[in-house]
């Protein structure tokens, strides 16, 4: 094959020529670029004889060459089938959802970062609920420091506070027409909690990059027992995560999308302790 066939950029000419077409399932399905363009990551897909590729395509003086392929580490883990390359273009995540080293399809998501002008995997990202058939990975978007990652399966838990009306009617039946409280009533400091769990609604887990990799910062799910594909559509811009509810029936309206924002110079997780340079015993006198 051509390894480093030149493809002019404005003629849309980039296709699977480069790639080993016996049992090529698809090329191109699922892509990404990074914020300047320099950097072009694609899905080559193939049956279940041949693992998967990731090609890395690099810009240069106007056209796009071939600059390295990712292999999966396994025919059968859906590798490839969800990509996303930091703005930067140093990070490239890619989906694993029916990957079973943890649990039965509990899939993963593999962290590449650029070395040395190559992609090598540095990271491997697991579910954080660790269930079964949750199928972590099934879609991604990276934006900024932060990726966002699905879990098409994943349970929406839900606590449950109490005395969230106003006004009781009678004995433990609660006025609901009434005014919300601002405090509802919680037991022993929220040490103990109460939990309503939407199952295989789908679930979607935010990371943030740092100096030791991709953390793990929030979970964002949906209270709304109508909703079993939560997290399938997703767009990541900046400081906001966009979720789409296409099928959502609400009276005489069908579809959502749901909005998510952080303040824009802010972390989803906080610094507890930050590494200090050690003391250089030589210059004590």
């Amino acid at each position: 094959p051509n390894d480093q066939g030149l493809s002019v950029v404005t003629d849309s000419s980039l296709d699977s020529t480069t790639a080993d077409q016996g049992s090529l399932i698809s090329f191109g399905k699922i892509y990404d670029v990074s914020g300047t363009g320099q950097v072009l990551v694609t899905s080559t897909i193939y049956g279940n004889d041949k693992p998967n590729l990731i090609i890395v395509y690099r810009e240069d003086k106007g056209f796009y060459y071939r600059a390295q392929q990712i292999e999966a580490p396994s025919n059968t883990i859906g590798f490839g089938e969800a990509l996303g390359i930091s703005n930067d273009g140093m990070t490239i995540a890619i989906g694993a959802p029916y990957d079973d080293d943890q649990k039965l399809d509990q899939g993963m998501v593999l962290i590449y970062k650029q070395v040395n002008g190559s992609f090598q995997l540095t990271q491997t990202l697991n579910s954080p609920n660790n269930d079964r058939a949750e199928m972590f990975g099934f879609a991604l978007q990276f934006d900024g420091n932060t990726l966002a990652v699905t879990a098409r399966n994943g349970d929406s838990i839900i606590k449950t506070t109490f005395d969230t009306f106003t006004q009781p009617l009678t004995g433990y039946v609660l006025d609901k027409s009434s005014t919300p409280t601002q405090t509802p009533t919680v037991f022993d400091n929220q040490f103990t909690s109460f939990q309503n769990v939407n199952e295989n609604s789908g679930t979607v887990y935010l990371y943030e990059n740092s100096e030791a990799g991709l953390l793990y910062g929030q979970t964002i799910n949906v209270d709304n027992t109508n909703v079993n594909y939560f997290g399938r559509n997703i767009l990541s811009r900046r400081n906001h995560l966009y979720i789409g509810l296409p099928a959502l029936v609400n009276n005489d309206t069908t579809g959502r999308l749901i909005n998510y924002r952080k303040n824009i110079n802010e972390q989803i997780y906080s610094n507890y302790r930050v590494a200090k340079d050690p003391v250089d015993v030589t210059k004590i006198k």
